[in-house]
């Protein structure tokens, strides 16, 4: 395991939340995840939306291929993944869900 590895892993044992992952199909995974609240841009012609949106930190040792419309479900709240989940790390260690409450 790399240093960088390591050290993501430790991140998410301290700071992480217990969630479960629950795939459209197979059984639900309890995971770790990282929060994060971030407005996405919707841009249309000369226009910007603001989306409220919620994204999620998740290892991709727990979870190897999230999809969209899986779901998590933290502290008693479902999330659904509502776009294509995306790895944005150097080393593709870590996925990033954008999510909304449902």
């Amino acid at each position: 395991m790399s240093n960088f590895a390591s050290t993501i892993d430790t991140v998410f044992a301290e700071f992480g939340l217990d969630a479960s992952y629950v795939p459209q199909a197979g059984a639900p995974v309890t995971v770790r995840v990282l929060p994060r609240r971030g407005d996405s841009l919707l841009d249309l012609g000369e226009t910007q939306i603001a989306l409220d949106s919620l994204f999620f930190e998740l290892r991709r040792s727990e979870t190897p291929t999230p999809l969209e419309n899986d779901r998590m479900e933290i502290n008693g709240a479902t999330y659904l993944i509502q776009a294509e989940p995306r790895l944005e790390d150097v080393d593709s260690y870590v996925w990033i869900l954008d999510t909304r409450k449902i």
